[in-house]
C-alpha cells in the first residue's frame, strides 16, 4: 500500500542532495511520537512505521540523508518537538490540527518507543 511513496521520497532526496541544509515536509509524522489508547499506559506509537518500512531502503536505518535537519508535520492533535540520540533528524508537530486534542504522552517515554 506505502510503495509509491518510495518514488516520492526518492524524487525529494534527489531533489535535495545538492542542498546542504534541508527541512522535510509531510503531512504524516514520520519520527513522531502519539498516544495509544488501545494498550495499557504508558503506550505510544513509535511513529509511522509503514513509511519508516518504505524509507529504510533508500537511506538505511537513519531513514534520511544526512542532509535533512528537520521533519515537519501535522495529522497528529497534539504539539511535539522530539529529538533523538540517534543520528535522526527532529521531528517537529505541529498539532491543534483538528477537532479533539489527544491524550498526552507519558513522561518519560517507555524505553525502546
Amino acid at each position: 500500500m506505502y510503495h509509491h511513496f518510495a518514488s516520492e521520497f526518492g524524487m525529494a532526496f534527489a531533489l535535495s542532495r545538492d542542498v546542504a541544509h534541508n527541512l522535510f515536509v509531510s503531512h504524516h509524522p514520520i519520527l513522531g511520537f502519539a498516544p495509544d489508547t488501545s494498550r495499557p499506559a504508558p503506550a505510544v506509537y513509535p511513529g509511522n512505521e509503514s513509511l519508516q518500512s518504505v524509507l529504510a531502503p533508500i537511506n538505511g536505518t537513519g531513514l534520511f540523508p544526512p542532509n535533512v535537519q528537520t521533519l515537519i508535520s501535522g495529522h497528529n492533535h497534539l504539539f511535539a518537538m522530539v529529538s533523538f540520540v540517534s543520528p535522526h533528524p527532529p521531528q517537529l508537530i505541529s498539532g491543534t490540527g483538528g477537532a479533539g486534542a489527544a491524550a498526552a504522552l507519558p513522561s518519560p517515554l517507555p524505553p525502546r518507543a
